[in-house]
């Protein structure tokens, strides 16, 4: 099971991004505008209170990406945070809303990079109608992201 990743835009200081394991526990990571990234984990007894924070220079941080993909990254939630660019993406189920249409159908504020059909790239104009396993790729801040998420899988 997968589980939703949350993005909160802090200011004056960067993103938190967080999730819950299976277990219940509450991971994260900040990622300050200067680039230092710290690693959290919270209580267990309170899943707002930090109860670990380890501060990682782009270096160690790189290496711990590195160690935590070293098994192929996939699911609904997996995201890639650039600066403010998240890059996403999202299997389609043949229950959605977008199964049998289009990538290119979806009026987002989202950018669709593209469709992984059968493990090779596609662009989305060329794509086709969308089929259950087809992956979309999207580009976009948190927000887009969720938004276009919502309409691939319900609709307008």
């Amino acid at each position: 099971m997968s589980s939703a990743v949350e993005h909160v835009e802090l200011p004056g200081v960067g993103v938190r991004s967080t999730f819950a394991t299976n277990s219940g526990r509450h991971v994260g990571v900040l990622t300050h505008h200067s680039g230092v990234k710290e690693l959290l984990v919270y209580a267990e007894d309170d899943p707002d209170r930090c109860a670990q924070m380890m501060s990682l220079d782009e270096g160690e941080a790189q290496a711990m990406a590195d160690l935590l993909a070293s098994a192929p990254l996939s699911g609904e939630t997996s995201r890639l945070l650039i600066g403010t660019l998240v890059v996403t993406w999202l299997e389609i189920d043949d229950k959605w809303w977008i199964h049998g249409r289009t990538a290119t159908s979806v009026d987002s504020e989202a950018t669709s990079l593209g469709v992984v059909r059968d493990g090779k790239p596609i662009s989305a104009a060329d794509a086709g109608p969308l089929v259950p396993g087809d992956v979309v790729l999207l580009a976009g801040t948190a927000e887009q992201i969720d938004s276009a998420a919502r309409l691939l899988e319900s609709g307008p």
